[in-house]
């Protein structure tokens, strides 16, 4: 059966009479209700108007947003790294092992320390008594190893690496 309306070049119903030859279907399921898995649907292949059975289109795949690395998150100026030694800070400045003093002159040059470095961690482990292939011993520890951990698993915060960013990242 057709009806009064046909379809124009473009797929669209016109009751124009230059596309009188194009008459439209009726539909086999009321367009109102919506298509249904396996039954039969219009769909328009470009030329025509054709009854298709429905194919339900795929799931949509969720892509989980990608996770936002901040380059600074374990590099600490300078200055802010020493405050979390602040309790022994004076300890170490005025210490007269070698391995220490070495590494304050390290420290003085450097612009940042990346707490992920193995160097600070070796560093830091001396000071807290243990022994480091090729340096020994410290005599009598500075720190114990809770405070280790707590400086080198803390991430930084913004104002702890305030000047690294402006320097280096923006």
């Amino acid at each position: 059966m057709t009806t009064s309306a046909m379809h124009n070049d473009w797929g669209w119903f016109t009751t124009d009479t230059a596309f009188s030859n194009r008459p439209a279907p009726e539909p086999s399921t009321p367009y109102g209700t919506g298509p249904a898995e396996g039954q039969p649907w219009p769909n328009w292949t470009g030329y025509e108007w054709k009854d298709m059975t429905y194919v339900a289109p795929p799931a949509p795949v969720v892509v989980a947003p990608p996770i936002v690395v901040d380059p600074c998150e374990w590099l600490l100026d300078t200055a802010p790294f020493t405050d979390r030694l602040e309790p022994y800070k004076f300890q170490i400045d005025t210490h007269t092992d070698p391995f220490i003093q070495y590494f304050n002159r390290d420290l003085s040059r450097r612009k940042y320390v990346d707490l992920k470095d193995p160097r600070v961690a070796v560093a830091l482990n001396y000071m807290a008594g243990h022994t480091i292939a090729g340096i020994g011993t410290i005599a009598t520890p500075i720190f114990n190893d809770a405070f280790v951990s707590g400086v080198l698993t803390t991430p930084t915060i913004a104002k702890e690496n305030f000047a690294l960013r402006k320097a280096f990242f923006s």
